[in-house]
């Protein structure tokens, strides 16, 4: 009975995870290490810095 409940805030959860890529990318660029980096971030890092696409 949960599992409806659980799967939309997961979806939600996941949408603003990626909503902060921005500014924390324009602010930091994933900060002093890698103490702010996010998912979105270190896709992004992975894809277009490093080059490894697939």
């Amino acid at each position: 009975m949960l599992w409806p409940a659980i799967a939309v805030a997961f979806v939600f959860r996941s949408i603003g995870a990626f909503k902060v890529f921005d500014q924390i990318y324009l602010l930091t660029s994933g900060g002093p290490g890698v103490s702010t980096e996010v998912l979105s971030l270190y896709v992004f890092k992975v894809f277009f810095q490093n080059n490894k696409l697939g």
